[in-house]
């Protein structure tokens, strides 16, 4: 991903079940709705709607066919604009977007080989509302009533905004297997949105599935443009449900796996990379030097898969990067600023060249902080991702060659809660 090394100083410290339910048959006829309904239809602008199918051949689940919708508009032609492929069970989730949502719409349903094998026509969607559905082929459309316990509520402390299209994803994990639950983003103040920057009302997600078998909820972070059923790997909080709800913490199994508390820092000031006696004060090393020699400075648990850690120097406000790494006892991945001699097998960065704007190399880091984050690979952004369990500031006195230590703030992790209602 683009890693740029000039990062903003805000944020770089403190930072479907199993059953189909009733079925109402669609009213056959109505190919658009009342006067009053358009006029409901035009205010509904730039929004969103979530439609879950099942469809069946003989009353069996038809698998690996692909649902298309389009709107149904008298004198015009359709065009199929949004689609999905169902899964084993027969079913299928569709993402409806655009500036007029809520009306009828028609169906079909194409085979691997591109042919029609099911048609549907006046289905009533609504924006906002729930949108499940059952089609037959050579049979009417139905419209679904939720089965009970099929609303996951999300609540959370300290997510932060992701950005260039990554977004959240919830799963609930029923029977061994991930079913998602809905995409979302937060805003500035950590209000969960939709992915158009709507407010998702009480944090609600109204799946078409009985989540009353889960077992466990798990919360992802997924790149622009995924659509697929599977989760990514930046697993990032989740919980085990019990009495239908789940506390969401990056501790989980199926998600970072530890809780950081025990965590641990320390470093040093100095540039190996560059004349040895000059600009000592320019460079931090994540080392330990108080036995005389150098020694691994971060004790820090293994990540998995989605995950790495990121070394950061805050200089006059600005968290500038000391290069990603996944073994804290060995170098890490880059050395953009150091000099032309080789460093020490440890993370860390001397800052003695190609100094971003805004910035002069070398500089004195005494006054500023050495921080350890926790980075999502890929990464949504430049800068220091909300994960930061070891921070130390620099003092204002520090001296070269001196063994300095960090502080945990592991306790401070986004946590959330989920409850299926």
């Amino acid at each position: 991903m683009r890693k740029t090394y000039l990062l903003s100083a805000a944020l770089v410290v403190g930072l479907a079940g199993s059953g189909c339910g009733r079925q109402q048959p669609v009213a056959p006829g109505a190919e658009k709705p009342s006067r009053r309904g358009m006029a409901k239809v035009a205010a509904q602008q730039q929004a969103q709607a979530v439609v879950s199918v099942t469809v069946t051949q003989g009353g069996a689940p038809a698998a690996g066919v692909e649902v298309a919708f389009a709107r149904s508009i008298s004198g015009r032609r359709a065009e199929y604009a949004w689609k999905g492929t169902t899964d084993a069970s027969g079913r299928a989730t569709v993402e409806i977007s655009g500036d007029r949502i809520s009306g009828y719409y028609r169906a079909r349903a194409t085979n691997a080989s591109g042919a029609v094998v099911g048609q549907w026509w006046s289905i009533p969607i609504n924006a906002g509302k729930e949108n499940a559905f059952s089609l037959p082929i050579g049979g009417q459309a139905h419209l679904l009533l939720p089965p009970a316990n099929s609303t996951l509520a999300l609540s959370f402390s300290g997510l932060q905004p992701l950005a260039n299209g990554f977004h959240y994803e919830g799963w609930a994990i029923i029977g061994g297997a991930p079913v998602a639950t809905g995409k979302f983003n937060v805003d500035g103040k950590g209000a969960l949105v939709d992915l158009r920057g709507n407010p998702i009302p009480n944090g609600e997600f109204r799946t078409g599935r009985d989540l009353s078998r889960a077992t466990a909820i798990v919360l992802t972070l997924e790149p622009k443009g995924d659509v697929d059923a599977i989760p990514a790997d930046t697993h990032y909080l989740a919980g085990d449900v019990r009495d239908l709800s789940a506390r969401l913490t990056v501790g989980h199994p199926a998600a970072l796996g530890n809780d950081f508390a025990g965590a641990t820092g320390r470093y040093i000031l100095a540039t190996p990379t560059d004349d040895p006696s000059a600009n000592e004060n320019s460079g931090v090393w994540f080392l330990d030097l108080a036995s005389g020699s150098p020694v691994q400075g971060l004790r820090l648990p293994t990540l998995p898969a989605g995950w790495k850690y990121e070394g950061w120097a805050v200089i006059n406000g600005v968290p500038v990067t000391t290069g990603r790494f996944t073994n804290p006892a060995a170098a890490d991945e880059a050395a953009p600023f150091s000099g032309p001699r080789s460093g020490p097998p440890f993370p860390g960065e001397d800052f003695v060249r190609s100094a971003p704007a805004g910035l002069t190399f070398p500089t004195n880091l005494a006054g500023g902080a050495a921080v350890i984050s926790i980075e999502p690979s890929p990464d949504d952004d430049a800068g220091p991702f909300t994960l930061k369990p070891l921070i130390g500031a620099i003092p204002g006195n520090a001296t070269d060659h001196r063994t300095y230590s960090m502080d945990n703030r592991a306790s401070g992790f986004p946590a959330g809660t989920a409850i299926i209602r």
